[in-house]
Order: structure tokens, then sequence, then C-alpha cells
């Protein structure tokens, strides 16, 4: 999968310096974020932006603490321990201009998930859920903003507000054939959950980059008597302007996962640690590279395609767990 990753950002960055047949005044490629960051950007009032994303993220071998571990040592604490899964996500957005400082935002979210588990029998057998996730409503204020632009220079620095609130939409107590799943495996949290950030853009003739934090918090226990951690993010990322059309992205992310507070009483934590809720306490450090390509004019003027890999260079898990190996993300974003 990596090799398959790395062959296409090589393709769409060797077919970016074609782009140049696109060339025209309108939106600049690197306007927005790399496709993975959201919240980067305002609208004018009355503007709407509809998007679509399409992430898949594999997991495979195990780790413990911050090292490489294997499945005959992780069998000898759990019963049974996953080898691989693998992530589907389709996310599906849009965006309003309710003022030209604040843009309101709505966000639903469509899971498959994948999981491969071997028992200390041998045997080997697969877990599945699938369904909607939790729906996140928000809205993107503009607190700063200084546009210093010459002739010879763009010069701008924007600093936003990120408010969302994650409403309870998706199944936190799924099952797969009646057999209850580990917390990775879930839909959805089962509480109200709100995220605070702020994102910083700068822009320039050529290039711009920016910085974002995001919290997300877990205020109470759902009706299972559990709540998943909360999830601190940070990302700093630069984009090259290749043409009117194409840019090139490279993105440096940091994260930490909160253990689960409390634990579903339907699970047992010794099985394995899928069900353990201190095994899900998780940080890391991700570096990725990607492609946006925008339609700068005409009647198609407003598109943009864009596409992201990244593959994580530190991980440390609280415990045994499965080892993140990449995250691919594609998007299509269209303004009107």
């Amino acid at each position: 999968m990596k090799k398959t990753i790395l062959t296409l950002t090589s393709f769409l960055l060797g077919a970016s310096f074609a782009g140049s047949a696109f060339a025209g005044s309108g939106m600049s490629p690197d306007d927005h974020a790399p496709v993975s960051i959201m919240g980067d950007h305002t609208h004018k009032k009355g503007e709407f932006m509809l998007s679509y994303r399409y992430m898949n993220m594999g997991m495979e071998g195990i780790r413990s603490g911050s090292s490489e571990s294997n499945l005959s040592e992780a069998l000898t604490q759990y019963m049974a321990v996953p080898t691989e899964m693998t992530t589907q996500m389709q996310m599906v957005g849009a965006m309003y201009g309710l003022t030209d400082s604040v843009t309101l935002t709505l966000m639903g979210t469509y899971y498959d998930k994948e999981m491969t588990i071997t028992n200390r029998a041998g045997n080997t057998f697969e877990r599945n859920t699938e369904g909607f996730g939790d729906t996140k409503i928000g809205a993107v204020s503009k607190i700063y903003s200084s546009d210093t632009s010459t002739k010879r220079a763009r010069n701008v620095d924007t600093l936003y507000l990120n408010t969302i609130l994650s409403l309870p939409t998706g199944e936190f107590d799924v099952q797969d054939n009646g057999n209850s799943v580990g917390y990775p495996m879930r839909l959805g949290t089962g509480t109200f959950d709100p995220t605070l950030g702020l994102t910083y853009v700068g822009k320039r003739r050529g290039y711009s980059f920016g910085a974002q934090v995001m919290g997300t918090f877990r205020l109470y226990d759902n009706d299972d008597d559990f709540r998943q951690g909360n999830l601190y993010e940070a990302n700093l990322w630069t984009q090259a302007r290749l043409n009117d059309a194409f840019s090139a992205s490279f993105l440096l992310r940091g994260f930490r996962q909160d253990r689960v507070s409390g634990a579903d009483p339907a699970v047992n934590s010794a099985m394995s640690f899928v069900f353990d809720p201190v095994a899900q306490e998780r940080e890391g450090i991700d570096i990725g590279t990607g492609i946006n390509f925008t339609v700068p004019s005409g009647p198609l003027k407003g598109q943009r395609l864009a596409v992201e890999a990244t593959t994580p260079v530190y991980e440390r898990i609280n415990g045994y767990g499965l080892e993140r190996d990449y995250r691919l993300t594609a998007g299509w974003q269209y303004a009107f």
C-alpha cells in the first residue's frame, strides 16, 4: 500500500508541471489547506461550499509502548489479538457564509471498519462494523486578518477560531453478528463532544503555510458507563504553488488520544487490547505529502481536487496496540 501511495503522489507531482494549460486568473491552488485539514478558511456572506472526502487508514503489526512487538508476545497477555485493521471513511460536508467573518459548517461521516483477529488456539476471524458516525456542526470565525499585499507580493495573515459540536448519531454499542467489538471499532461516542481550536494561515506569493491546534473533549459517560478519551491534535503545513492549477503540500501532524474513562460492561478488558480502556491511550507524529488541483477560471471555476498520503514516524501506545501504517485522503470541494 505504501508503494501505491508513493506512486500516486509521484504521478500527480509530475502531472502538475503539465498543468500550465489551465493558467489564468482566479482562485489560487494553495488557497485552502491540505485536504485532511478542515476549518482553515471562511466564506463570504451567502457563499456555499460542498465537499466530499474519502479516507483510507491501515493498521498492521503490533506495538508495545514505543517499540515493535509481535503476535506471540501479545498473546501471553490477551486471549485474542488483532493483527490488522482497515478503516474507510466517507465524509460529506457543507459550509455557509453567515457573514464575511463567520462560516457555519456541517459534516457527516460513514464508516466501514474491518479487523482481523487471531486467538491463542491459532484461529483467525474477522470483525466488521459499518454505518453512519457522529455528525459535526460548528463554525469557523475569522478573529484576525492582515492583508498588506502589493503588486509584487502577497502578504495575508489570518487567524480563525474553530468551534464544533459532535452529535451522537453513530452507534457506540454496535455489534457484529451479536458479538461485541472493541473501542476502535465503534461508530460513535454516545456523547455530545465539543471541539475547540485555533487555525493560523499565512499566504505569500508562490507559497502558503499554516498551523492548527484542536482539542476534542468527552465531558461525561454515555449510556454504557464509559467515555472515549479526549483527543488533542496539532498540524503544521506548507504548500508550494507550482502553477495556476497545482500546488504541492507538506504536512507534519502530532496527536494524543487519552485512555477510555470507565469501561463498557459488555466487554472483558482481559480478552483483547481493543477491549482494554487503558490501551486506547496513544500518541504519535505523522508526516504527509499531497497535491491540490483547482480550476482557476472558466465554467468549472471553484472546483478543487486533492490527495494526501501520510505515514507515522513516531508512535507510543499505553500497552499493546495495532501499529498505524498509512492514511490516504482524497477529496473534492466546490465553492459557489
